[in-house]
């Protein structure tokens, strides 16, 4: 947990933390759909 509060005590807002983990759970879900499809 100290990586995020690394994270926000740089330039990097909240905000902008909470996109990425948004991103990454758009990404996975994208991977997941994917890999359904080709299995």
């Amino acid at each position: 947990l100290w990586m995020s509060k690394f994270f926000t005590g740089m330039s990097m807002s909240e905000l902008g933390y909470d996109s990425l983990i948004h991103f990454k759970r758009k990404a996975w879900s994208i991977f997941k759909i994917l890999n359904m499809n080709q299995g």
